[in-house]
């Protein structure tokens, strides 16, 4: 038999100067809606089969501000938010609807730059990660120390707490 499927779909941006030369702001958001039926069946076992219906939906979004203090000095900032949720997995001969398992994931991320032109080969950049939250399905405290490990601010302390990376590039 064939599920019913059923997709729907929503984006948006929005963006443009807020000061002419000086001040640009854009913004993003996306929305995705799909109801899904995961299909249990059990040649051996009949009575075992069952469908598990649930709907996956993900947002993403974002803004960006660009900020132009002088003719070489500019700073742009960004934060993108991104947040999916899969009621299920599975489906098939092989498994039961007992053995399902959800997934919730986040991401959040802020990001600053800082670019500096010194000369017409030189670029001063200095750019830096304040905070990133990553929430997501973990399954063992090996995956989560994994997880932990690689994280580009170790882990998943609160915003308040985690360090700041800074880079300094200079280009010639």
């Amino acid at each position: 038999r064939v599920p019913p499927y059923s997709n729907q779909q929503f984006s948006g941006t929005y963006g443009g100067p807020i000061r002419r030369d000086r001040i640009h702001m854009f913004a993003n958001y996306e929305y995705e809606r799909e109801p899904q039926v995961y299909v249990y069946s059990n040649p051996t076992y009949p009575r075992f089969d069952m469908d598990l219906e649930g709907t996956r939906t993900q947002y993403t979004g974002g803004v960006k501000m660009d900020f132009q203090f002088t003719s070489q000095t500019r700073m742009s900032t960004r934060f993108t938010d991104y947040h999916q949720y899969i009621p299920g997995s599975g489906g098939g001969a092989a498994t039961h609807v007992s053995g399902a398992t959800e997934a919730d994931r986040r991401t959040r991320q802020l990001w600053n730059q800082y670019t500096q032109v010194l000369a017409s080969n030189i670029v001063n950049e200095i750019k830096g990660v304040p905070g990133v939250e990553r929430r997501g399905d973990l399954e063992s405290a090996a995956a989560e120390r994994e997880f932990d490990s690689l994280s580009p601010v170790g882990g998943r302390l609160p915003l308040a707490e985690r360090p700041q990376r800074v880079c300094l590039v200079v280009a010639g």
